[in-house]
């Protein structure tokens, strides 16, 4: 499944992209708090051009690309 870290290494690639904010939310059946992940496409701060979520994913693939070549070498 996805986690956590899956996030933050999609985080590392796009920063100003990908907007997380972690709350604590009351759980009624357990009366304990929960910890909720709110995550955000934030597309226009990369201002691009087009469809945003088709450009995102050239951007995240250009960049992963960009960063296998480097520890290629």
């Amino acid at each position: 499944g996805f986690s956590r870290r899956h996030l933050a290494q999609l985080k590392s690639f796009m920063p100003e992209a990908i907007e997380i904010e972690t709350t604590l939310l009351h759980d009624e059946k357990s009366c304990c708090m929960k910890p909720e992940v709110l995550i955000q496409l934030r597309p226009e701060a990369l201002k691009l051009n087009g469809d945003k979520y088709l450009a995102l994913s050239k951007v995240l693939r250009a960049r992963v690309l960009a960063f296998v070549e480097s520890k290629q070498e």
